[in-house]
């Protein structure tokens, strides 16, 4: 996403001053004063007011890209397994031989989440498993250990056109500049002998349901949540081995994967689904909307004040 200009600041600026000013000039000192000295208000105005000011900016050109939902495609979160238990079956699976440290980020279960889900740390896992820079040019190097670890597991099948090398996969650039930003913020420093997990309510795909993969990814960025890729929907997948075992649960686009097609442009992104007794992936175009077709969406809006 560009920066924006002086001019722009500006603009917006006057417009505050215009627009804002006048309210508050209004409502008295004493008023305004008390309003803000109480935080859990001043996190309640921001809930109320950034979608307003979204829909106004209206910045995601992707926004008609979506179909109906096919409800015929769903899932149940019954056999979702414990926060401890996820992070526990995702470093077994991948091999790694590490103490698992949950590190929350929420307050609160998110309204539309499946649960709570444990993410591991692209930077703890690219540490361990000898892998640089995990989020950006050693990002799909991590993918093929996920992938390799669900081959394990699972009945899996890797459709050829799937390609998952550097030259073929990445993650998109503002997903890999949010997830370094909230590792670096971690509260927990990183250590030798551990992996840490950020605990978070995620939904993998009733929420963005028809969307296409790239209008999904471009909501969850503007509503100040993280879209998923497929390292990180392959570890759920490697803990909640139910979510995909029937040919009629929702696929699963990883929207914040970025794919160069065969005509060159990175205009795709992998996508899981099951079929023929397998769990599969495949590539898909990042703005095609299918009804049988969700995005997985981490939430961070619900942070405490």
């Amino acid at each position: 996403m560009k920066s924006v200009t002086p001019e722009q600041a500006r603009q917006v600026l006057d417009f505050l001053r215009d627009g804002i000013l006048p309210t508050l000039q209004y409502a008295g000192y004493d008023t305004v004063q008390a309003a803000i000295s109480r935080s859990e208000r001043v996190h309640k105005l921001q809930q109320a007011v950034r979608p307003l000011i979204t829909e106004f900016l209206n910045p995601n050109p992707y926004k008609d890209e979506k179909k109906n939902p096919n409800h015929e495609f769903n899932y149940t979160t019954e056999h979702l397994p414990r926060v401890e238990e996820q992070a526990v079956k995702q470093l077994a699976g991948l091999g790694l031989t590490a103490q698992p440290i949950l590190v929350p980020l929420t307050g609160k279960q998110e309204q539309g989440a499946d649960g709570m889900m444990a993410l591991p740390y692209l930077a703890d896992l690219g540490r361990k498993m000898g892998i640089d820079n995990p989020t950006r040019s050693g990002y799909a190097e991590v993918t093929n250990r996920v992938l390799t670890a669900l081959n394990n597991s699972h009945r899996f099948y890797k459709y050829r056109k799937a390609k998952v090398d550097s030259d073929h996969l990445r993650l998109n650039d503002e997903v890999a500049s949010l997830i370094e930003k909230l590792e670096s913020e971690s509260t927990i420093p990183a250590q030798p002998g551990i992996i840490r997990f950020h605990l978070l309510p995620i939904s993998t795909g009733a929420v963005y349901a028809g969307y296409s993969p790239r209008n999904a990814r471009t909501d969850a960025l503007l509503s100040g949540n993280l879209p998923l890729g497929s390292a990180h929907t392959g570890c759920i997948l490697l803990s909640w081995t139910r979510r995909l075992e029937k040919w009629e649960q929702r696929l699963i686009d990883c929207s914040a994967d970025e794919c160069r097609l065969e005509n060159g442009e990175w205009l795709g992104c992998l996508y899981f689904h099951f079929g023929g007794d397998k769990l599969r992936l495949d590539v898909c175009d990042a703005g095609n909307a299918l009804a049988s077709t969700g995005s997985p969406v981490a939430y961070l809006d619900a942070r405490p004040s």
